[in-house]
């Protein structure tokens, strides 16, 4: 059922966060052996950190600059960085939400 998207009856949106968080490590660490890596500290820190970020996912905690319409988007770029190393779209997504939160203290200030 974890690998199949499936809704896991009679358990909480955190619980099936959480199955979802523990895919995403499970198919990184999968990866990583069918490509005849090492299993050694990074790869055990690199999981950690999957896991680690996901648990603010979970809590539906994203920046709090990013905006509600904004953070589907966010999720999407951090889930792409967390396992397959690509930070291009989640650092100009962040780039972005940083500029538009200067723009806001502007019109703020005036």
């Amino acid at each position: 059922m974890l690998f199949d998207n499936a809704e896991v009856p009679d358990k909480s949106l955190t619980e099936q966060l959480e199955a979802k968080n523990h895919q995403t490590a499970l198919n990184y660490l999968f990866d990583h052996i069918e490509k005849g890596e090492k299993i050694d500290e990074n790869l055990i820190l690199k999981l950690h950190s999957i896991l680690m970020n996901a648990m603010l996912l979970q809590a539906n905690i994203a920046p709090a600059i990013i905006r509600q319409e904004q953070k589907r988007l966010y999720y999407a770029y951090l889930y792409k960085a967390q396992t397959k190393e690509d930070l291009s779209q989640l650092e100009d997504f962040l780039c972005e939400v940083i500029m538009d939160g200067f723009a806001i203290l502007k019109r703020k200030d005036k």
